[in-house]
């Protein structure tokens, strides 16, 4: 059945399976609904192309090879996306799922696997994202709102900004009187989910419904002079690991 977004909920006719020589007869009701997107989504950006060091209207040309990392999503209920830094999965008292950011909140919640005897959560990280936010972009935080909506074909996008003053500015050194301030590092991603180009069904029955492919594209401003942006281009596969659309 092709893939196309069912506008409601849909009740499709019966399928009848008959096994070789007519000995078995099964019917089988099939029930579609609308997928939606929401939840918790985690994957991997690969890199494969950069532009030239010192000529950034040059074409992106290939790596030498693939920088991987990982990539945290969520959605909610509205479609808004943020990009993660820290999640974990935890249990509220009535045994429902939660999804904390926060934490100095993950105390107030039970935890959701037993390790050593006691319960703890699901924790997902990526060393790969650091985000600045208050004034300056000087205070380190978990989220950071992009633009568009996570969505076949379209764009994804994002204004990651870290401070002067941030504690991991690459630029700033804890105990190097040369390097008590560092300079604003930003980077402008963006992410366009994309249907398969051949053949969707190698690619699994979750392919468009909990795992989405597509491509990545990055400006990185900062590290080199303001005229000459690092431009970096490559793909992105997440799978979507919970359906709660809220955080904390």
């Amino acid at each position: 059945m092709p893939r196309q977004p069912f506008t409601r909920i849909t009740l499709f006719p019966l399928i009848t399976l008959r096994a070789k020589l007519a000995l078995t007869l099964i019917t089988l009701p099939v029930f579609c609904a609308n997928a939606q997107n929401t939840g918790l989504w985690v994957g991997k950006v690969q890199i494969n192309k950069v532009t030239d060091a010192t000529d950034a209207a040059l074409p992106e040309t290939p790596s030498g090879g693939v920088l991987e990392y990982r990539i945290l999503l969520h959605v909610d209920a509205s479609g808004a996306v943020k990009l993660l830094k820290d999640v974990t999965v935890m249990k509220k008292t009535d045994g429902s799922i939660v999804l904390v950011t926060d934490p100095a909140a993950v105390p107030n919640y039970a935890g959701v696997l037993r390790r050593d005897g006691k319960k703890v959560g699901l924790r997902y990280g990526t060393a790969a994202y650091d985000f600045g936010s208050g004034a300056g972009n000087n205070t380190p935080a978990n989220e950071q709102a992009l633009t568009g909506t996570l969505e076949n074909a379209k764009d994804l996008t994002g204004t990651i900004t870290i401070g002067e003053e941030h504690p991991t500015n690459p630029f700033k050194h804890k105990y190097h009187p040369d390097h008590a301030k560092g300079v604003k590092v930003e980077r402008e991603i963006k992410l366009t989910p994309q249907t398969a180009t051949n053949d969707p069904a190698s690619q699994g029955p979750a392919f468009g419904v909990t795992r989405l492919v597509g491509t990545y594209e990055e400006t990185l401003k900062g590290l080199r002079k303001a005229s000459t942006p690092i431009k970096m281009t490559g793909t992105f596969s997440i799978d979507r690991v919970s359906d709660v659309d809220r955080l904390n």
